[in-house]
């Protein structure tokens, strides 16, 4: 992540996200915590969005597309460039396209759940705009701080409540840390960045995070759990059912993390990203170990 950014560029984009960044609590879900004791845990990872993160969106705006517009014109603007609100929805559509043209691609290439690169995204977007005239003169030099601008408005995220003392409580009981995300190269600096640690410093593991991007594989597939899985096995030891994966999404989270041997703990302490999934046929027939409404309830059910 650093290695692609100059210092100067990530204390940019950290500077981007601080200021972007929305205060908020989490919205209640009404829902019963689940808890029950989990032996013999050594490895704790966690989701990041919806997690660790609350999400800005608010529900049944998922979609966000009025958000999107919104977001794209003031990104752009931030960068002295003016944008009409028809011209900022086709820089959307045209996003949504490229991504949807990558997925398949990449799909067609034999990989079940691909990721795509956020930045060269923006870069064939930004110039199909500019080739039809839509917008000119953008510096591509500043497609990853743009790429942040837009991101960080649209998300606004926020850091979840008892994150890092929940953190702290863990690493005392000498448990490794980790992350499993979908992610783009924004996604650890936000953390960092609303933290004022590095991820190292808040507890997580250097060698333990996984991120979707780096390893150009997305959830909901169960490789990209096993990628962190074989990690654990090899290097330190540590076998499927002694990990603890926590995270809001059955299908995302719960699901993957089963399939791959861990114990799960399903996040419901935010009705923005609460994700039950009912309807899918993949989730239906599968039940977290634990399901909790705050970060705080983990280290209770650890021995």
């Amino acid at each position: 992540m650093s290695a692609e950014f100059t210092s100067k560029e990530l204390k940019k984009f950290k500077e981007i996200i601080r200021k972007r960044s929305v205060a908020k609590d989490p919205i209640e879900t009404g829902f019963e915590p689940q808890l029950s004791p989990l032996k013999n845990i050594k490895a704790v990872f966690f989701d990041v969005y919806g997690t660790i993160l609350i999400s800005g969106t608010e529900p049944m705006q998922q979609d966000g597309k009025e958000r999107q517009i919104k977001a794209m014109q003031e990104s752009f603007q931030a960068f002295g460039i003016s944008m009409e609100p028809d011209v900022a929805k086709k820089a959307v559509n045209v996003l949504h396209k490229i991504i949807r043209k990558t997925h398949h691609k990449k799909k067609e290439e034999g990989k079940d759940y691909p990721e795509v690169d956020i930045i060269r995204v923006w870069i064939e977007a930004v110039r199909e705009l500019e080739e039809e005239e839509m917008i000119g003169g953008f510096d591509f030099d500043d497609i990853p701080a743009l790429v942040t601008e837009f991101v960080t408005r649209y998300d606004e995220p926020w850091l979840m409540p008892g994150l890092q003392s929940t953190l702290d409580s863990l690493q005392e009981s000498d448990r490794l840390l980790g992350i499993i995300s979908n992610s783009q190269f924004y996604s650890p600096l936000t953390l960092e960045a609303l933290t004022e640690k590095s991820l190292e410093e808040m507890g997580f593991h250097p060698d333990l995070l996984f991120w979707s991007f780096s390893e150009d594989i997305a959830k909901p597939s169960v490789h990209f759990y096993e990628i962190a899985s074989k990690k654990l096995r090899e290097d330190y030891e540590i076998e499927p059912e002694e990990v603890l994966f926590v995270g809001n999404d059955m299908l995302n989270d719960v699901y993957p993390a089963a399939e791959a041997g861990f114990k799960t703990a399903l996040f419901a302490g935010d009705q923005r990203s609460l994700r039950l999934r009912e309807n899918d046929e993949r989730c239906q027939n599968i039940e977290p170990d634990i399901s909790i409404t705050h970060l705080s309830q983990i280290p209770e059910c650890l021995d």
